[in-house]
């Protein structure tokens, strides 16, 4: 086995054994897909810039309008709001030539107590109309729970305004219904 160098023997002027001097330039950034977006997004004429804002605005309007359930589910959701809206023209006794300003007005009121007893007697009127078929209990059942969900989808998109405390009122409220509807 060969002898081990001594620390001592090296001379100090070696340029290992001399610290590295500080590289004056600071790093550069990594290249990567993030620095190629940053770059085309400084390269843009204010045209450029005006029209991607508004490409933007135009995405944002559609996809409020996006409904991500299938086509039958859409189909569904649309026939129960046709219902709830025949209901309420029936229930305040609209005249049939009511805007559907108006009819919107009685549908989604702004106080949350009203617009979860106007579900709840929906949800009655629906178990009563389906029950006179003389169906079996649990399509009855599964008909008004339909109903209920495409009930609930409606009132998360038309009232803007509405907490998770009074959407849980809301949920509760239809539930203990259906409980009531199914025991009877």
């Amino acid at each position: 086995m060969p002898p081990k160098r001594k620390a001592a023997e090296e001379p100090a002027d070696t340029p290992a054994a001399q610290p590295s001097p500080v590289d004056p330039k600071p790093k550069q950034a990594k290249k990567g897909p993030g620095s190629r977006i940053i770059a085309r997004l400084e390269a843009m004429s204010e045209e450029e810039r005006l029209a991607m804002i508004a490409e933007g605005d135009r995405l944002m309007a559609a996809a409020d309008a996006f409904r991500p359930g299938s086509l039958p589910t859409q189909h569904k959701q649309d026939v129960h709001l046709r219902y709830y809206r025949a209901y309420i023209c029936s229930s305040h006794r609209l005249k049939p030539d009511a805007s559907d300003a108006d009819i919107d007005a009685l549908a989604w009121p702004v106080d949350h107590e009203k617009l979860c007893n106007q579900l709840k007697g929906f949800l009655v009127f629906i178990f009563a109309n389906v029950n006179c078929r003389g169906l079996p209990s649990r399509v009855v059942y599964s008909t008004v729970s339909e109903c209920r969900e495409s009930m609930r989808f409606w009132v998360l998109r038309e009232c803007k305004n509405l907490s998770d405390s009074d959407y849980k009122m809301l949920k509760d409220g239809m539930m203990e219904t259906m409980r009531l509807l199914r025991n009877k």
